[in-house]
């Protein structure tokens, strides 16, 4: 079955979306390996906190700006 744009657009963006929460959960387990085991690794909604991409995009934030910024979700 044909989709129509608005569905190809749909399909899209959830694909972009996984793929960002799989490179979040990257980053996060290079930061730190154990974090698994402090937040559910399967809660997608963790890993759209905008504030993760601003922790990942400045290098100059300390390690616990990361478990603020993960325990407040």
């Amino acid at each position: 079955m044909k989709q129509t744009f608005n569905q190809q657009q749909q399909t899209f963006v959830e694909l972009g979306n996984q793929c960002l929460i799989e490179n979040i959960k990257i980053l996060l387990y290079q930061t730190d390996p154990t974090i698994f085991d402090r937040i559910d690794f399967d809660d997608d909604n963790i890993y759209k906190q905008p504030l993760l991409f601003a922790y990942f995009k400045n290098s100059s934030l300390v390690q616990n700006t990361l478990e603020t910024i993960l325990y407040h979700h």
